[in-house]
């Protein structure tokens, strides 16, 4: 019974072994739990978070306190007429305990309170264009293994078309119908096949794999991928793209937020400007024994209030230097802004231009694919009433082929396409498609 037990644990701690399909949002969502990069992002998130806590606590008051020992030579004495009097010990306790509370720094303190939350803002958007971009990682990832899987299908149905073009041929060879090097054509091109079949299932493993790294899975972790809607859409609302853009891709936003920041800094340099006023409470303890509670010579003990303010006003022009240093930043990053702008603009619109090829490009390769199947019907055809020859059913079987597997490259291709300008406009996880249309 423990053996058994000792083998579930092992099981559950090994992972998931996936021996049912992984659909598309399933291979998304493990990979938000197990990709790396989305942990270090959640990680630097929740560092930004204590950052905000640590400068709203400088708001509070701070407590702190002192014990001291001091030994004497001699005890302090005094001298009036002639005669000495003591008027102190030898040994000599002291301790503390002092409570400041800032009651205004120049707007420093708020300055950096702002910045450390524009921070926490720049980390949680940090994390949500890292998602995006695992999203859209593992979308382009599983269309390529689709993909992959469909090509070695292409590869497999030519090896078998081409198993049974190369019986064909022996058999008319056998009867003197045909010569022998049109025999050797049909085996040559059987073995061909064989070689791009198993490229081909090569290519499938390392599709599944790269998906399995991006997923956060173990390479050799068997992935057996669900079939996806490859339904064409394509009434795109060109209009929008840009403002959709603008308004949602967390790189603008990120920088917006750094715009912030370096704005709040240009007060956190101007309040070197202002003193520094703080309301402190002390209550103190002085006397001859550890406890600092007798005191022959004067109160053992005492509590004060006071305000205190320091204020350096003159520093050889560093406070104005640093405010025109983060001035001089601010006007620097609105161009940055500007221009992070335009390359988002420019993205769009070449993933829109990307999209209309790929569209294009499914339509074309779906009328050659017709016409492949077609040309190869009848040039089998004519094989077998023996009117043409094996090399013109080579070809035929060549045509086939090429283009199936470019028809599928075409439309998975164009689901490609749609995820990158998916990602492009900033589209989130559970939007839906911008786009609608039928196949």
């Amino acid at each position: 019974m423990r053996y058994l037990f000792l083998f579930l644990a092992s099981c559950l701690l090994a992972g998931p072994a996936y021996s049912e399909p992984v659909s598309l949002d399933g291979a998304i969502q493990t990979a938000l739990l197990n990709n790396a990069s989305v942990k270090e992002a959640r990680s630097l998130q929740q560092s930004a978070r204590e950052g905000v806590k640590k400068n709203r606590a400088d708001f509070l008051p701070k407590a702190s306190a002192t014990y001291s020992y001091t030994r004497l030579n001699d005890a302090p004495f005094q001298r009036a007429g002639g005669v000495q009097r003591t008027v102190g010990d030898a040994d000599n306790y002291h301790w503390d305990m002092t409570l400041v509370q800032p009651l205004f720094t120049g707007f420093g303190l708020s300055s950096r309170y702002g910045i450390s939350k524009a921070d926490a803002k720049i980390s949680h958007l940090s994390l949500s264009q890292t998602v995006q971009d695992v999203i859209r990682d593992v979308k382009t990832a599983y269309y390529e293994a689709l993909l992959a899987e469909r090509i070695q299908k292409v590869a497999q149905d030519k090896v078998k078309t081409l198993a049974a073009q190369e019986k064909d041929a022996q058999g008319f060879f056998d009867h003197g119908v045909i010569p022998k090097n049109d025999l050797l054509k049909s085996k040559i091109a059987l073995a061909a096949a064989i070689q791009e079949k198993e490229k081909a299932r090569a290519d499938v493993l390392m599709a599944r794999s790269r998906l399995a790294v991006i997923m956060g899975q173990p390479l050799d972790i068997k992935l057996s991928l669900t079939p996806v809607d490859t339904s064409i859409t394509f009434t795109v609302p060109l209009k929008d793209l840009f403002s959709q853009a603008l308004a949602n891709r967390p790189e603008l936003l990120i920088l917006n937020q750094g715009l912030s920041k370096i704005e709040t800094s240009v007060k956190a340099a101007q309040s070197a400007y202002y003193p520094d006023v703080s309301l402190v409470g002390r209550y103190e303890q002085n006397g001859d024994n550890p406890a600092a509670t007798d005191n022959d010579f004067t109160n053992d003990s005492n509590t004060s209030v006071s305000v205190q303010a320091s204020w350096t006003f003159f520093e050889w022009g560093k406070t104005r230097a640093d405010t025109a240093r983060a001035r001089h930043e601010v006007r620097a990053f609105r161009e940055k802004i500007k221009a992070a702008e335009d390359r988002v603009k420019l993205e769009v619109r070449q993933e829109v231009l990307n999209l209309g090829v790929q569209k294009k490009n499914i339509a074309t390769a779906g009328k050659a694919l017709e016409q492949a199947r077609e040309n190869f019907r009848i040039t089998k055809n004519q094989y077998l009433q023996q009117v043409t020859t094996s090399t013109e059913v080579l070809d035929a079987q060549t045509y086939l082929a090429g283009a199936e597997s470019d028809y599928y490259k075409a439309l998975y291709g164009y689901m490609i396409a749609r995820t990158r300008l998916d990602r492009a406009v900033g589209r989130k996880i559970g939007d839906g498609h911008l786009y609608s249309s039928r196949r």
